[in-house]
C-alpha cells in the first residue's frame, strides 16, 4: 500500500485524480483505494512499490 498523507492534500480539488493519473501513466495497477479526511491510500502490487513511491513523491512533495 502506498499513501498520500496530509490534511492540506485532501482539501485540494483533483488530488485523487492526480494520484491515479501518476500510477496509471506508470502502468502501475491499483487494486483498491481508500481515503479519509487525512489520507489517500492505494493498494498496488508490492513489486511496484519502489517505482510508485518516488513518482508520487516527485509529484506531490518536490513540486510544492
Amino acid at each position: 500500500m502506498v499513501s498520500l498523507v496530509g490534511h492540506d492534500y485532501m482539501r485540494q480539488p483533483g488530488v485523487f485524480r492526480d494520484v491515479l493519473r501518476v500510477l496509471h501513466d506508470a502502468k502501475i495497477p491499483v487494486l483498491q483505494i481508500s481515503d479519509s479526511e487525512f489520507s489517500l491510500s492505494c493498494l498496488i502490487p508490492e513489486s511496484e512499490l519502489r517505482k510508485a513511491v518516488p513518482m508520487l513523491h516527485e509529484k506531490f512533495v518536490e513540486a510544492k
